[in-house]
């Protein structure tokens, strides 16, 4: 099959179903990532927050150059293909009416999606729909933790006539606090994946790439091998979703 991951940002799909990945491409699958929103920041006009994250990432000079040669490095440990989509993250983003930035602290990136970048939905989905092989199957987060970009994902996968599945957004998905039951659509059927343990282990070297991004989530990539090895022995960890119905 042709497996492709939508991942809002560079890292969302790899922390989420690296070891999925793994396996799909060892028993013979076609698997692609395509990360929306990965393109450079702006070189001028920052806001104070989006500066905050650069330095929290330890990259202050083009850190999505930086971040796409961290996912790139990914892909090639789990032999994955990708694809790079020059949209900008919320966190550079700015109302269209206003030039107000549509994130000026944390909280505001678990926002709904904004009215007014309901446009950049239909910009999106008629850029992938004009890109997707007709045999392709959409692998899309199903946006647990509420993250802005992973639902703009969402609404992007449900709008394109394709075959559409789903994948709980790692490590928003480990945390009690955010069941994945309400955000599970209707008529979908659970696909269990089996991860073996050459798959769990490049499944943590793959999101150890991602150095800019280990400090939002664990204190140390010790940590993070031990949250994502408890998390990848749960059932939640090795399932996707099918839609079965339109």
């Amino acid at each position: 099959m042709n497996f492709i991951y939508l991942s809002p940002h560079l890292d969302d799909a790899i922390f989420s179903c690296g070891g999925i990945m793994w396996e799909q491409v060892h028993r013979g699958d076609r698997v692609e990532i395509w990360t929306l929103f990965s393109g450079d920041s702006p070189s001028e006009n920052l806001t104070t927050y989006a500066g905050t994250l650069h330095t929290r990432w330890g990259v202050n000079k083009n850190p999505y150059a930086a971040r796409r040669t961290e996912d790139i490095a990914a892909c090639k440990l789990l032999l994955v293909s990708y694809r790079h989509l020059n949209y900008h993250d919320c966190i550079y983003r700015r109302l269209p009416e206003t030039g107000e930035p549509l994130i000026k602290e944390d909280p505001d990136l678990f926002f709904e999606i904004h009215p007014g970048e309901e446009y950049l939905v239909k910009k999106i989905k008629h850029d992938l729909a004009s890109r997707l092989a007709k045999d392709a199957t959409i692998i899309s987060p199903l946006g647990v933790g509420g993250h802005m970009d992973h639902r703009i994902t969402r609404a992007v996968a449900e709008e394109l006539e394709i075959q559409i599945w789903y994948y709980p957004d790692f490590p928003y998905s480990a945390l009690p606090e955010n069941p994945i039951e309400a955000l599970l659509p209707l008529y979908v059927t659970p696909v269990a994946m089996n991860v073996s343990l050459a798959g769990k282990e490049a499944w943590w070297d793959a999101i150890a790439c991602y150095r800019s991004q280990l400090s939002s989530f664990w204190q140390s990539v010790e940590e993070m091998k031990e949250k994502v090895q408890a998390y990848a022995d749960s059932p939640l960890a090795c399932t996707l979703w099918q839609k079965t119905q339109p």
